[in-house]
């Protein structure tokens, strides 16, 4: 690799309108992970700013892309030690020098089945005498049966797996593994070479699966950040990624797109950039 000489760039963009405070903005905002503040003034990334959302376009997956694309050509070409580093409320666990590189909203979902496929049979004992005894009795018979079934139904369609929402709060995403910090409190501290396999499954949603100390998971994250993680995972742990490798983790004509907004694209710091390649 010949990298271009030491360029430094600029992550701060000149104005910056804030989102609102709903949910939705807050998981697909990623510069309220990022410090904007704390860079002015600092050292520099690029010679092309990153864009910034103005309530149009580009959007802010747009933004986190852009800057996911600059990070990992810096790294590329060993220049991310001029990214910022941002400050956390706890101590990174995976290494001695490592650094954490942003953060943000994240809501998480879990794979598996709401109940065990088993559920309550009402046997209960009813009997009258004479004919609308009798036609009770029936009513009654007919009513537990309806009941049983319906409970039976829905217990074997809880049995099933579903994605279900179990979690949302802060993320933050560094050199060596990700934290999740749930709005209900409690520290999950992920890395990279604890997963055992990953894959985009959408803009800002990375399908996972991993080891924990309660045993495997499959989860899904939802992120503004995802695609960091999944590239950083990548490049780390599984460099053959089919996503990774092809470049696929970037949306289908978001270069295109993002030139026809007039906006220049992340500085190239390499020639022989794989991704630039594919991106054109």
């Amino acid at each position: 690799m010949r990298p271009s000489s030491r360029i430094r760039l600029s992550f701060l963009p000149p104005r910056a309108h804030r989102l609102g405070h709903g949910a939705e903005a807050a998981l697909t905002d990623p510069r309220r992970a990022v410090p904007w503040s704390r860079l002015s003034g600092r050292a520099r990334l690029s010679e092309n700013q990153a864009p910034y959302y103005q309530y149009g376009r580009p959007t802010a997956p747009d933004v986190a892309i852009w800057q996911t694309i600059q990070l990992n050509e810096a790294i590329d070409v060993g220049q991310d030690d001029i990214w910022p580093t941002m400050p956390t409320a706890f101590p990174p666990r995976f290494a001695p020098d490592e650094r954490v590189y942003t953060g943000g909203r994240f809501v998480l979902s879990d794979y598996g089945a709401l109940g065990d496929g088993s559920y309550e049979h009402d046997g209960g004992f009813f009997f009258a005498t004479g004919t609308l005894g009798l036609a009770l009795t029936a009513g009654a018979m007919a009513g537990r049966a309806i009941g049983n079934n319906a409970r039976r139904n829905q217990a074997a369609q809880d049995a099933q797996g579903r994605w279900k929402v179990i979690d949302q709060g802060q993320i933050f995403v560094g050199t060596h593994g990700f934290y999740l910090v749930p709005d209900t409190g409690g520290l999950l501290s992920w890395g990279y070479g604890h997963l055992t396999s990953a894959q985009m499954a959408g803009l800002g949603t990375l399908w996972m699966t991993g080891s924990s100390d309660r045993g495997p998971i499959t989860w899904i994250i939802q992120s503004g950040w995802a695609e960091l993680i999944f590239t950083l995972w990548a490049r780390l742990v599984h460099p053959q990624h089919q996503q990774y490798a092809t470049g696929a983790w970037v949306p289908p004509g978001w270069a295109d797109r993002i030139r026809a907004m007039r906006v220049a694209m992340p500085t190239r710091l390499s020639d022989e950039s794989r991704l630039r390649q594919i991106l054109g």
